[in-house]
């Protein structure tokens, strides 16, 4: 066998890796299909495979806290085991983290595999128990890498400790009656990670209630630490809870079951905790943001609690991001997101806002990330949720509020699905949200997407080569959507077809059809504040950082220019980035005419002022204005000496001061590929860029 980090493009061995976890789910535990993804993204997934190929043997996913490597699952496909398959995914892991202190696992005593453990190499560390009604003692398991450790004694402290109201304690009292909504926080993959506790308040709630319906709750509650708060300032944090939530609810609280909760909340604040875990969703979004704003402490549903974990060990990937330059920014979506959901209520369909509530959390359940994009002043604007299923990159929630830019969003956020599903290895964007605002589906229409029984799907053909190769790609997209066959492709192909398979089928690239290439040279001041190339401190226009459609000007005299075709754009000038072909665009439409009436129709979509555009038409009466789309930035520039030597090889032209054409398309498929594949460099190619 041979052990290697699983790679997302290899959809096959991913989804033999997600079936073997389930087939083991009695031991393993329950797991977000998203938790593989990331790991395997993150290159913290290691598989033992045939070293002929085929199914794989075993796996080990594991997680980076602090200075050590946590064990999530070690698992071994029932056939393979005992033959040093275990053995070898921990050496591997102890190979590639040799630096980190040590190997750290929890495994239930109940399983009977300290033997197995022990031939591991590791050790025992602590005892603790799982979070399941039996309790089950669990063993912490240690194997160290000789580095000199303070702590080889003790268990680590958990990243979060969360108090339960009444509700969830029902839900772990009796979980067949209840459901399953709570029992993701007694899952054993949680334990060393979330410690649940009950408080002083809710003591006190149970004291108060008919003996009948006391003592199942004192038993479910046993098993979880007991905090006492200092019951004066717990007081004192009820009363401003009630005197904020007041001004918008001046006879709050009317009920008992009122009065029950703030006391519960307040309990928890005073014990010093940052989380309270209910399934009221009333409480969530009566006290929510009250107590988040002047305590800290977030209240959230037990369905987050895996995502909120995330946030804390891994800050990063939930941190504000710029979109593409813009004023708009893009975040991760937690719990707190439920307090805007209104927002994005589906008005059209006459949606509630209970059913987009489980909606939302039913796709958290799935393993799904939520996303939201906010305006500068931080006000929502967009909401929408994604899992990644191999083949298929599904959207089941997409939301828009109607900002001014709604439609140019609309478009954007389309695009950026084909690019993640493209990242990902997936063959098929899959839109499935069911109650899609007509806007919406404009946007899918015009970038040419099929629908199909409530679905918007866009096949992604990530296919640089010939008819053939890109039609196979195609009918494999096709068949994964099941939409019917796609048209039969034929060498040859005219431009303006050309062109239209390239949209719907994006980032397709048919080269022996008879759509030609160019080279258009551009300065680097306008390749950024146009397509966003070298990324600077400077935010673009959000309608040209996000908008699918650019104009860029320049003389018409002679111009070599047709329509539709390919262009290579071309760094030119002075300063970071210049002297290399970065990015690629569709040419869908040239239009000729003055400056004045070019800037006075176009302007919107361009980085021209006036006096700009009639500079570009170099003192004659007309300018002419490329109308562009598709523009696809490429991963690794490529340098103009490297440039040269593939120019050698396919008779492409010496130099560009202003447009070429490219005589054969085959330069242009080199350097695409090598623009979007990101290929090695040797030493001199890396000083010379």
């Amino acid at each position: 066998m041979r052990i290697e980090l699983l790679d997302l493009g290899s959809q096959e061995a991913f989804a033999a890796v997600i079936a073997l976890g389930d087939q083991n789910r009695d031991r393993l535990g329950q797991l977000p299909y998203a938790v593989f993804t990331e790991a395997a993204a993150q290159s913290r997934l290691f598989v033992a495979v045939p070293t002929e190929g085929g199914t794989p043997l075993g796996y080990a996913l594991f997680r980076l806290p602090r200075d050590e490597v946590s064990l999530t699952h070690l698992c071994v496909h029932r056939q393979a085991r005992e033959h040093g398959v275990a053995h070898a995914l921990i050496k591997a892991i102890s190979a590639t983290y040799a630096s980190r202190l040590g190997i750290r696992a929890k495994c239930r005593d109940d399983y009977d595999l300290a033997d197995t453990w022990i031939k591991l190499g590791f050790r025992p560390r602590a005892t603790t128990f799982g979070r399941g009604l039996d309790r089950a003692p669990m063993t912490v398991w240690w194997k160290d890498h000789g580095h000199p450790d303070l702590f080889t004694e003790h268990e680590q402290p958990v990243e979060l400790r969360a108090a339960i109201d009444l509700n969830v304690a029902r839900d772990l009292a009796d979980p067949k009656k209840r459901g399953h909504r709570s029992q993701i926080l007694v899952a054993d993959h949680l334990v060393g990670r979330l410690e649940i506790v009950v408080t002083s308040g809710m003591r006190a709630e149970i004291r108060s209630m008919p003996a009948e319906n006391r003592q199942p709750l004192i038993d479910a509650t046993a098993r979880f630490p007991h905090l006492q708060a200092d019951s004066d300032q717990a007081e004192a944090i009820e009363q401003k809870i009630i005197t904020a939530v007041q001004i918008g609810h001046p006879r709050y609280p009317s009920t008992d079951q009122d009065r029950s909760d703030v006391r519960q909340v307040a309990h928890a604040v005073a014990a010093g905790l940052t989380t309270f875990l209910t399934q009221d969703d009333a409480l969530i979004n009566r006290l929510g943001p009250v107590v988040s704003e002047q305590f800290s402490m977030r209240i959230m549903a037990p369905e987050y609690v895996v995502v909120h974990l995330d946030e804390l060990s891994n800050e990063a990937a939930y941190l504000q991001q710029d979109l593409d330059d813009s004023e708009f920014t893009r975040v991760r979506a937690g719990a707190t997101i439920e307090q805007e959901l209104y927002e994005f209520l589906a008005h059209h369909a006459g949606e509630r806002r209970n059913a987009l509530r489980d909606r939302v959390r039913k796709l958290i359940e799935d393993g799904g990330e939520l996303w939201v994009i906010r305006a500068s002043g931080g006000s929502p604007v967009a909401l929408y949720g994604v899992i990644d299923n191999g083949k298929t990159f599904e959207v089941p929630l997409l939301r828009l509020t109607d900002h001014r830019l709604a439609d140019t969003l609309a478009r954007h956020l389309l695009w950026t699905f084909r690019r993640a599903a493209r990242a990902s290895g997936a063959i098929v964007v899959d839109i499935s949200e069911p109650c899609l605002s007509p806007r919406l589906a404009q946007a899918a229409d015009f970038e040419s997407m099929i629908s199909a029984e409530g679905h918007w799907y866009a096949p992604v053909v990530d296919v640089c080569g010939d008819a053939g190769e890109v039609a196979a790609v195609a009918a494999r997209a096709h068949a994964q959507a099941e939409v019917g066959a796609p048209p039969l492709l034929a060498p040859g192909l005219s431009r303006h077809a050309a062109a239209r398979l390239e949209q719907a089928w994006w980032p397709a690239k048919i080269m022996d059809s008879e759509l030609p290439c160019f080279i258009v040279p551009i300065k680097v001041a306008y390749a950024h504040e146009l397509f966003g190339y070298q990324s600077g401190v400077i935010r673009r226009d959000p309608q040209l950082a996000l908008g699918r459609e650019h104009v860029y000007y320049h003389s018409a005299y002679r111009s070599l220019l047709t329509a539709p075709a390919r262009i290579l754009w071309y760094a030119s000038g002075n300063g970071a980035g210049a002297g290399h072909f970065f990015a690629t665009s569709r040419l869908d439409a040239l239009v000729e005419d003055t400056p004045e009436r070019l800037y006075a129709d176009l302007g919107y979509y361009g980085v021209f002022n006036k006096n700009a555009v009639k500079a570009a038409a170099r003192g004659r009466d007309t300018a002419e204005a490329l109308r562009l789309s598709n523009t696809e930035l490429f991963d690794q520039p490529v340098s103009e000496r490297r440039y040269q030597v593939l120019r050698a090889e396919h008779d492409g032209p010496a130099a560009f001061m202003g447009v070429c054409r490219m005589k054969n398309v085959r330069l242009y498929q080199e350097l695409y590929k090598i623009g979007t594949c990101r290929p090695a460099v040797d030493d001199n190619e890396r000083s010379s860029n």
